[in-house]
């Protein structure tokens, strides 16, 4: 099967960024990771390969204490 791309935006509780950004290098779905600036405080590049990976590995993310939100764009 084909890998399939997508990015993760993630708002974090002020002050946990980096604990957050660590706690992505962990998932092996995550090839990068990035804290940035403006509505979103984290992104996290991932692949996989079908919805319900994805769909786990949001709700892991959603998880991880400090993440207040999330939204998911599939690449086309």
């Amino acid at each position: 099967m084909a890998v399939r791309l997508a990015f993760i935006l993630i708002r974090a509780q002020g002050g946990l960024e980096s604990e957050i950004l660590d706690q992505l290098k962990a998932f092996r779905q995550v090839t990068q990771s990035y804290m940035i600036y403006g509505e979103w405080d984290l992104i996290a590049i991932v692949e996989y390969e079908k919805l319900p990976e994805l769909n786990t590995l949001v709700l892991q993310i959603r998880g991880i204490p400090g993440v207040q939100q999330t939204s998911t764009l599939v690449v086309s």
